[in-house]
């Protein structure tokens, strides 16, 4: 979740009084250096294809990425590395997470 939306999230919980949701109360917690690579997997995720399933982050625009930002080989290397992993768990937590989807969908058609 990005930090705005959390915001957003946590203004409407103080204001009706509620309970702090799960999902924002045990988020996980990243390291000051990690913030750059989380923001630029939002910033690139807006690259990828999206059809019947979620593509990944196409290489081509990691590498303009790296170009825009100057990187060298090393923390090129380093970025792709990252972000083909932090987009492969993506990935797969969302393939999750639509087959639960689907799978409730057809449980409540057959009440």
């Amino acid at each position: 979740m990005r930090p705005e939306e959390e915001d957003k999230i946590l203004r409407q919980v103080r204001r009706m009084k509620g309970p702090i949701p799960d999902k924002i109360a045990n988020k996980p917690h990243l390291g000051i250096g990690l913030y750059f690579y989380y923001d630029s997997f939002f910033e690139l995720g807006t690259d990828r294809t999206v059809n019947n399933s979620i593509g990944q982050i196409p290489y081509s625009s990691i590498l303009m990425y790296c170009k825009y930002y100057k990187f060298d080989y090393e923390e090129t290397s380093d970025f792709l590395y990252l972000i083909r992993k932090i987009d492969s768990a993506y990935i797969e937590y969302m393939s999750k997470k639509n087959e639960l989807s689907r799978a409730s969908k057809k449980t409540t058609k057959k009440s």
